[in-house]
C-alpha cells in the first residue's frame, strides 16, 4: 500500500479524504456497499490500513419490525452510523425511515421534536444509553 503522510493537526473528514490513496478507497468502498463502517489506523501519522466494523442484525429483528409494520407503528431508524451503513441496515429490516449520522444531541433533539409533535417514542437498543435520551426528551 502506498503510505500517505498524515498531518500533525486534527484532521477533518474533507481532508482525510484527500489523504487517502484511490487505491485504499476503492478497497474501502466495497466493504462500505455491504453497510460496514471503516475506521483508518495511522501510525506515527502514517496510513497504515483502514478497519470495516459492520453491526449484526439480530436474526429476530426483521420479524420485529414486521409486527411494529402490522401494528400500523412507524420505526425509524435512528443512528450515529453513517448514511450508507444505515440504509443498507434499514434495508435487510424492511425499515423506510432512516435519520443517520447523528450525534448523542441529534438523538435527544429528534426525539424531543416527534414527542412535541404527539408522537409516542420508544426507543430499541443500548437501555441506559437510550433512557438518558427518553429522560432528556421528556417521557410520552
Amino acid at each position: 500500500m502506498n503510505k500517505s503522510h498524515w498531518p500533525s493537526c486534527p484532521i477533518t473528514h474533507l481532508i482525510m479524504k484527500r489523504l487517502i490513496p484511490d487505491s485504499v478507497k476503492a478497497d474501502a468502498a466495497s466493504y462500505l456497499g455491504r453497510g460496514a463502517s471503516i475506521i483508518y489506523v495511522a501510525v506515527n501519522h502514517v496510513l497504515e490500513g483502514f478497519v470495516a466494523l459492520a453491526d449484526r442484525v439480530r436474526s429476530e429483528s426483521r420479524d420485529v419490525v414486521d409486527d411494529l409494520h402490522s401494528l400500523n407503528v412507524t420505526p425509524v431508524l435512528l443512528t450515529g452510523d453513517y448514511g450508507t451503513t444505515a440504509r443498507h441496515i434499514a434495508k435487510r429490516l424492511n425499515m423506510s425511515h432512516v435519520i443517520a449520522d447523528c450525534l448523542p444531541e441529534d438523538k435527544m433533539n429528534t426525539v424531543s421534536t416527534l414527542q412535541q409533535a404527539g408522537y409516542v417514542v420508544t426507543m430499541v437498543g443500548t437501555l441506559h444509553y437510550y433512557c438518558l435520551i427518553l429522560l432528556k426528551g421528556g417521557l410520552s
